[in-house]
């Protein structure tokens, strides 16, 4: 079977999409802090920590200890980062998420606050980390804790029902899976 252009009718000249048509919203299992904008976070595990840099296939590549040399594949440019990762409940979209943090100037207030003896354990209080800047040459993070209150029983049966295994970000795994 065979279609003729003039059995096509066109409903709008301007685009071809439908009217009112809008790209889906395309929602990572990861928080990244990628725009500017605030970010509200509550954090549900301790962290693993471990040291991470990305190849020149930008996949990353992370172990426990610190690399003893830089390595041959580390992408032009690239440098070793510690970080540390977490599970989290993203205030903003609802869901369960993995956090991984390498910017010194918001691993550094977490400590600060987590060694406070008002707010202790990030565990038990919201985070909101607040990006300023496009690029990284003007990029600025500010970090505010919440005052510290319970977590929720709607995030705490969605985090029960989420298998998260942050061991296998060391794997290359996706730390999602079964």
């Amino acid at each position: 079977m065979s279609i003729k252009i003039d059995d096509i009718s066109i409903i709008n000249e301007d685009s071809w999409l439908p009217q009112g048509y809008e790209k889906p919203k395309t929602i990572s299992r990861y928080l990244k802090f990628k725009e500017e904008g605030k970010y509200r976070f509550r954090i549900l595990t301790k962290p693993v920590t471990g040291f991470e840099y990305f190849t020149n296939e930008n996949k990353p590549v992370r172990q426990k200890e610190e690399f003893e040399e830089l390595p041959m594949d580390i992408k032009k440019g690239g440098r070793i980062k510690e970080f540390w990762a977490f599970v989290v409940w993203d205030c903003n979209d609802k869901m369960i998420k993995i956090c991984e943090i390498n910017q010194q100037t918001i691993k550094e207030p977490i400590f600060a606050i987590s060694e406070d003896e008002d707010y202790g354990d990030p565990r038990g209080y919201d985070i909101e980390v607040t990006r300023v800047g496009r690029s990284l040459e003007d990029t600025k993070y500010t970090l505010i804790a919440k005052p510290p209150v319970p977590t929720s029983q709607e995030i705490l049966d969605e985090f029960s029902k989420t298998n998260v295994n942050l061991e296998k970000l060391f794997t290359g795994e996706d730390p999602f899976a079964k």
